[in-house]
């Protein structure tokens, strides 16, 4: 049987409330039977990032009574679309996978290695942040779309919590 499973993908230094909500939320809105959180242990382009096993023990801490989260580490690192189809080839090969994402993410997006195929092969679930709308969200897909030549399915999520930063909540601990 085929299920949809959620790819959230993400430094979570620390994983917070805006996160956690999204994922919940993502859940309902893409139809998904569950969501693999896949915390980076080398970001690009973040120095000073808390040890990986730390922020794992916090993210599983947090999502422990909530079944359809499940927090999984990567051996291969940096993440990328290869290094998740190596290690999850039963989820990527069984189930309909949907990428979960920021919306402050998707102006870099092209950066992303093999993000044409990704885009290509995989839906997205943006979860609204800060001062995003989903009209700024349409426009970046709509340039992703002309650039890749390729129609993006794509659902947008709004929390509450959206304005929530593990930057903010870092700086506010200092």
């Amino acid at each position: 049987m085929l299920h949809r499973v959620g790819i959230y993908p993400g430094t979570f230094d620390p994983m917070h409330i805006g996160h956690l909500s999204f994922a919940l939320k993502a859940l309902s809105v893409s139809k998904l039977d569950k969501i693999i959180i896949l915390p980076e242990k080398y970001p690009r382009g973040k120095e000073h990032v808390t040890d990986l096993p730390t922020r794992v023990s916090q993210m599983e801490s947090l999502t422990k009574n909530y079944s359809q989260l499940k927090v999984f580490t990567l051996k291969t690192m940096p993440i990328t679309l290869r290094s998740e189809k190596q290690e999850l080839a039963h989820i990527f090969e069984t189930n309909d996978v949907v990428l979960l994402l920021g919306s402050d993410i998707l102006p870099n997006l092209v950066q992303w290695q093999d993000i044409a195929q990704l885009l290509h092969d995989h839906e997205l679930c943006i979860g609204m942040r800060g001062n995003d709308t989903p009209q700024s969200v349409r426009d970046d897909i709509l340039k992703l779309e002309k650039q890749f030549s390729l129609d993006i399915p794509y659902s947008t999520v709004t929390t509450k919590h959206k304005n929530i930063s593990s930057t903010k909540i870092r700086a506010q601990s200092e």
